[in-house]
């Protein structure tokens, strides 16, 4: 999964364009896309090295996630921690740990550490590119954004060329992760904001649920795709290009939104974003793997934008829900991991395409019955 600004601060004026913090910032998100795509790409490598059972490998999947969240968290109370350069030190710390590891357990605290840094870099990095770089602000989110997808196509290609082994690629994207923290610019000057959770009572809060579960599902296609691929008998190899052609039909799918956004409502474009990907799940699940799993792609990238700017007409404008909106992104990919674990253990990987045909298409079914009251709800 990606990420927008959880809000629209006042954009500054222009000023000099801030080749320290373009370079920083894109470089940051190519690796973090590129760091996504090898956990789907090193789990099966890894579930052999550590003699992991099946669905196992969701733990560092989770442990990814659970950082992410801390630090998420962590920037909705404003603490100060939350910077660019501390982000980008986690990453390569967290990176660092994951090419390196002897043991599960470091694996484990290596996942959580990148995904602290990546929590705190996407928070930073989406809100400095809207308001430093004036009226070319939200252009310039677009474009980071994308580069995210960009890294995570590229980093399966690398993987072939290295003979298979994700390790290599992975000390790769730790070096060049030091290289953005080195060349990064330091964090402006601290504006206060509102802080803490937005109004927990707040019925239009259940609106988040949906979104938890689509990125669970998410997940579920990006961290085991590659391992279920195997599982039902195509060699890593393959799974591999797969992977690459899924993430570039996710980019086309988040591109193709500069278009048909403005045609379609968002609460429609998020239905069809999951009706889309569970039938391509189906697919999968009924005997073509390949095609229905690169298939989803486009599905998958326009489901969580367009949710985002659904939610914000309901939800409202406050800053805290759209943190809360990203907090339960991130949260969904954790849970998701974790729910994972037991039912892979007992039906095999290769069961995945099946369980995200069967929550996505349900809650797709879900949102159609209730859509009529939803629409009637008003704006904020």
């Amino acid at each position: 999964m990606t990420v927008t600004p959880a809000d629209r601060p006042g954009v500054l004026p222009d000023r000099s364009f801030d080749r320290r913090l373009f370079a920083s910032g894109m470089l940051s998100f190519l690796l973090a896309g590129a760091l996504a795509a090898l956990y789907g790409l090193s789990l099966p490598v890894w579930s052999r090295v550590f003699g992991l059972g099946p669905g196992e490998g969701g733990l560092l999947l989770a442990a990814h996630g659970a950082g992410a969240l801390l630090t998420i968290a962590a920037g909705v109370t404003g603490m100060p921690v939350v910077t660019l350069r501390t982000g980008l030190g986690l990453l390569t710390l967290g990176t660092t740990g994951l090419t390196l590891a002897p043991v599960w357990g470091i694996a484990l605290a290596g996942a959580m550490l990148s995904g602290m840094g990546f929590g705190m870099v996407v928070q930073v990095v989406n809100r400095r590119f809207l308001t430093e770089f004036g009226a070319r602000g939200a252009a310039m989110v677009g474009l980071v954004n994308a580069t995210f997808g960009a890294g995570a196509i590229l980093a399966p290609f690398a993987v072939i060329l290295v003979g298979g082994q994700p390790a290599p690629v992975l000390g790769a994207v730790a070096a060049l992760l030091l290289l953005s923290l080195l060349g990064a610019p330091s964090d402006p000057p601290r504006v206060e904001g509102v802080r803490g959770l937005p109004p927990l009572r707040d019925a239009r809060l259940l609106l988040l649920l949906p979104v938890l579960l689509a990125v669970a599902m998410e997940g579920a296609l990006t961290g085991f795709g590659v391992a279920a691929l195997i599982d039902l008998g195509l060699s890593e190899a393959e799974a591999a290009r797969l992977l690459s052609g899924f993430f570039t039909a996710y980019l086309a799918g988040r591109l193709s939104l500069w278009r048909i956004a403005p045609l379609i409502p968002p609460g429609a474009l998020f239905l069809i974003g999951l009706g889309g990907t569970a039938a391509m799940a189906a697919l999968a699940a009924a005997g073509a793997p390949g095609w229905g799993f690169v298939a989803a792609g486009p599905f998958v990238g326009i489901t969580w934008p367009s949710f985002y700017v659904w939610s914000t007409r309901l939800l409202g404008t406050d800053p805290r829900m759209g943190s809360a909106v990203l907090g339960a992104s991130v949260l969904g990919s954790t849970l998701g991991a974790l729910a994972l674990r037991p039912i892979l253990g007992l039906t095999g990987e290769g069961a995945v395409f099946a369980v995200v045909a069967i929550v996505a298409g349900s809650l797709a079914a879900l949102l159609l019955l209730i859509g009529p009251r939803l629409r009637r709800l008003p704006a904020r």
